[in-house]
């Protein structure tokens, strides 16, 4: 839901193509998606002394 806020401004945006709005959100998807599935899942895993696939299961 991070990722809900920048996309009224993506789409009231007159100045942006759609091109360039949608690599954009694109963008915005795979940073977050990248973000909670990996980097999170390493340092809790670390910070907590536990398996990160054991963190992404739970």
């Amino acid at each position: 839901m991070k990722n809900v806020l920048p996309l009224p401004f993506l789409a009231l945006s007159t100045e942006m193509s759609p091109t360039a709005a949608i690599v954009c959100f694109i963008l915005i998807n795979t940073i977050q998606f990248v973000n909670g599935n990996a980097i999170e899942q390493q340092v809790m895993g670390k910070s907590f002394d536990v398996r990160p696939t054991v963190l992404l299961l739970g």
